[in-house]
């Protein structure tokens, strides 16, 4: 059920939250993962906000994560029948998470709650040495179960959402998870969602790149894995025409400024106002940047084409930098 607040689900809370486990029990019950807020927000989205890199990684391998499992024939311990591609399926290990933990003064047979019978008999269906889920064990004893129990839905209903989109994206901004994954600075989630195939050259609104948005919150390692994969390094935003060079040094990213210039970054590209990266650095008053440049060789004496000609001197004057 959605929520008046951007329609926000049970399922995308769990997801922006990080809290796996919630996700994975409201999936195996039929929670819908590709469904978007208000905002065109998705799940995927929502888990990358928050930099939760297994929330992320459980969404991409939806509907490959769970266990193909007859509908409405739990009780029977027979082998699935041969043709398995239309049959709903519902993780295993998602099922034993709502088994409730041992008591002590009760005795086996009282602790023994009617779903386990149905996990005991899901999980004697994986195969030896069975790799569907991280949280699968070695499969117990099947034990009979002579109906599934009342708080298991329905399989026969269950529906299959399509797979997650990587690369859907905000309405608002045209964020997408990778985007906001390099703005966060979370570098797990950005490998893993570059190996998944998320689109490196995405550019929101304001025609911002993974790179450039990395680069703007001086996030030097997001920086460094999005030029290894390839990453455009002279990429420009929109309306501006910065680069991430250009945006690294104007907000005195020190670490990031290094790094682009070693990886071959044009020092003397200009701006939509004809500022160069050293008149940025000028600009802001960041001496080690400036001093950085000036080593790589920037231009000292570098001018606008307007008629005042401003030069990074001046640019550090008028912004008060002066001894």
């Amino acid at each position: 059920r959605a929520t008046a607040n951007n329609d926000h689900t049970v399922v995308s809370l769990a997801c922006a939250g990080g809290h796996l486990a919630v996700v994975e029990l409201l999936l195996a019950h039929g929670a819908d993962p590709t469904h978007r807020l208000k905002d065109g927000s998705t799940m995927l989205i929502e888990a990358a906000k928050g930099g939760h890199t297994n929330v992320v990684s459980y969404l991409l391998d939806y509907p490959n994560n769970v266990l193909s499992v007859p509908a409405a024939d739990l009780s029977q311990l027979t082998p699935p029948s041969q043709d398995q591609s239309q049959v709903p399926r519902v993780p295993v290990h998602t099922l034993a998470m709502v088994v409730p933990p041992q008591e002590p003064d009760r005795t086996p047979q009282e602790n023994s709650p009617p779903l386990l019978g149905v996990v005991k008999a899901v999980n004697s269906r994986v195969p030896s040495g069975s790799t569907s889920s991280s949280h699968a064990t070695e499969s117990p004893t099947p034990e009979p179960c002579s109906q599934a129990p009342s708080n298991v839905p329905s399989q026969s209903v269950l529906p299959m959402y399509p797979s997650v989109d990587i690369d859907a994206h905000t309405e608002s901004n045209h964020d997408t998870a990778l985007t906001l994954a390099c703005a966060g600075g979370h570098e797990e989630l950005v490998s893993v969602l570059i190996a998944r195939g998320a689109n490196i050259e995405h550019r929101d609104k304001k025609g911002f790149t993974p790179l450039i948005l990395a680069a703007t919150a001086g996030h030097v390692g997001v920086v460094e894995i999005l030029l290894d994969k390839g990453g455009d390094i002279e990429a420009q935003s929109e309306r501006t025409k910065d680069t991430p060079l250009s945006l690294a040094c104007s907000g005195g990213r020190q670490e990031v400024v290094d790094l682009l210039l070693a990886r071959g970054a044009n020092k003397e590209h200009r701006n939509v106002s004809d500022y160069t990266p050293l008149s940025l650095a000028a600009s802001g008053g960041y001496v080690n940047i400036i001093k950085i440049l000036l080593n790589a060789g920037a231009e000292i004496n570098s001018r606008t084409g307007s008629k005042l000609g401003i030069s990074p001197l001046m640019l550090a004057a008028m912004n008060g930098h002066v001894p």
